[in-house]
This record gives structure tokens, sequence and C-alpha cells, in this order.
């Protein structure tokens, strides 16, 4: 509840306190035989709020009606690993997670949880033969079985070093958050110069809009004029790349120089300058400020077209030209 209205129940709690006392309480306590109507009164107010909560729900604001209940079964919303998704370990001990398609081709998929939460959509895409490559999920942060950014870009460099060969790494994090430390970036450089230098595919996916306005803990306020307001519904394309501009230019730095290829989900989210908070039915489209849901990474279009970049730039890696997807 906003301040008004918590301010307004203190308030509220004392006028009721000093009511009761002086027509009740007082009478009760010291002066018992002077209780006239008080009696009555109480018990007709009591009748009243009876009647009232038993026949007058339609007056009541209800969470269903204004939208709360959807909002509220987004909060935390997770899945990873998803169900088909084999636990693994490449030689030199990391873990990894498999989406398998049977393919002869892998794909090295790199990230902190900003990759585990594109699982569902890419577990979808294998069921329907949407990609003609397997999935490996290297967490190097943020999904549970992490190592670290520092020595998990160690030991994926270990692997290219030793001849592991990947059809493509595929890379993204939630970059802002992580990329400017130097220590960071030195990996990062060692990493991209030995796959390059081992004419490995590389391709980064940069992050998509995010801030409180997509975050569905937040997004419910009571309303003093009764009910309950949803926050905004869209941020404007040009804020979320505002918010994003430094790690935009960072990362587009690093493609030109190790020629990787780029995917922007803004482009694709965003549509006619508007970046959605929520889908058409009123489902938040994320699970936090900056994770989206099972739901919108399996079935919201917007983020299937995302997808459908990812599976470009795979296939453009892989030179693959009969790739097609599935869009519900």
């Amino acid at each position: 509840p906003s301040t008004k209205i918590l301010m307004g129940a203190v308030a509220a709690s004392f006028i009721l306190a000093s009511g009761t006392y002086y027509t009740i309480e007082k009478f009760l306590r010291f002066d018992i035989g002077r209780i006239h109507w008080q009696a009555p009164a109480l018990a007709a107010v009591l009748c009243g709020l009876v009647i009232f909560v038993k026949y007058g729900p339609n007056i009541q604001p209800h969470s269903e009606a204004f939208g709360v209940t959807k909002v509220n079964s987004a909060i935390g919303l997770w899945i990873y690993p998803t169900q088909n998704m084999v636990s693994k370990k490449f030689p030199n001990g990391l873990d990894y997670w498999e989406i398998s398609t049977g393919s002869a081709r892998n794909v090295l998929f790199i990230g902190s949880s900003h990759m585990c939460q594109w699982a569902p959509a890419i577990e979808r895409l294998a069921i329907e033969k949407a990609l003609d490559a397997n999935v490996l999920f290297v967490e190097v942060s943020g999904c549970g079985r992490g190592v670290g950014p520092v020595e998990g870009y160690r030991r994926i460099t270990e692997l290219i070093e030793t001849n592991v060969k990947f059809n493509a790494i595929v890379w993204t994090a939630y970059w802002k958050s992580q990329f400017f430390e130097e220590v960071y970036q030195k990996a990062t450089t060692t990493m991209l110069s030995l796959a390059q230098s081992k004419q490995q595919k590389i391709g980064f996916i940069l992050d998509y809009p995010d801030g409180g306005e997509f975050n569905p803990a937040t997004m419910v306020k009571c309303s003093l004029r009764g009910g309950f307001d949803i926050g905004t519904a869209y941020i404007t394309k040009s804020e979320a790349v505002r918010r994003d501009a430094a790690a935009r230019t960072a990362i587009g730095e690093l493609a030109r120089k190790f020629g990787a290829d780029i995917i922007d989900p803004i482009d694709y989210i965003c549509v006619n300058d508007r970046c959605p908070t929520r889908d058409g039915e009123g489902y938040p489209l994320y699970k936090d400020a900056d994770h989206f849901t099972p739901m919108a990474s399996e079935k919201v279009g917007l983020f299937l077209f995302v997808v459908a970049k990812f599976l470009q730039l795979i296939a453009k890696m892989l030179k693959i030209s009969n790739y097609y997807l599935i869009i519900l």
C-alpha cells in the first residue's frame, strides 16, 4: 500500500479507538447504568458489516477484476533446468546442461541467469525440431551451478585450447552488472582471442529492456479511488536503449574486434517504440525486474521473434539454410 493509504489507516484506527472508548468502553468501565443507545447501535453496526460482507461482494474491489491475480502469478516464476535438459560434464569437469536434438552439431551457450531463462523457449524449439543443433548451457553464474564468471571463462578457454570443438559459441549475460570489472574483461578477452584463433563462430545476445516497471512484485498499487492501479504498460525503446547504452557500446566493440555476430532483443521486443511490460492478456512478461517468465520465453510471440533471430544466428554460423520456426 502507498504511504497515503498507510497514514489513512493509522488515522482511522485512532478515530475508531476514540469513538468506541467514548461511546461504549467508558460507560462499561465507569458508569454502566448510563448505557442506553450504545449497545443497540453497536449491534446494528455489526449486523450491517455481516450483511455487507455476505451480500455485497460486487461493491468490494477484487484482485481478479483488477488483474492483480495475473500480476501475482508471475512473481518469481522460473523453470531451469527444463524437463528435457540432461546434466553432463566436459572433460575438464565443467558442468553443463544439454538440450539435445540428436544433431551432430553442438552450440555452446554461455552466460548467467540471462542465459538460463532462454531454456523453455529453446527446449520447445528443439521439441518442434526447429533447431538442427544440440544446445549446451554453461552457467558461469546465476543459475545455481555457476563457478563464477572469471573461473567459468577460464575453464571454457581451457576447453577451446584443448580442441574441444563447438560449431558455434553464443554468449549472453546481464552485461551491465558483470562486464566492466577489469578481471572480467581480461578473462573475456583471453577466451575470445583463443576462440577466434581456433576459428570458432561467436555470437552475442545483448540485454533486453529491464527496470522496475517490469517487476510484477511492484506493479500493483492500491488506489485512493478504490481498487488497484497496475503499473505502466510499457517503456519507450529509446529509454530501454539509454539504460543499457554503455554495455551495448562495449559489446559492439568486442563483436567488431573478434568478428562476432550480435542479436539485439530490443529490436524485436519493442514494437512501435514501445517495450511492453505485460502481454495482451495482462500477464507480466517478467518474473522480476530483468528476467522473463517461462511462458513469455516459450509462448509469447514477441519473445519467440527474438528466438527466431537466435536461430538465424546459429543457422548463419552453421551454414544451415533450412531452419524454420513455429510461433504459437
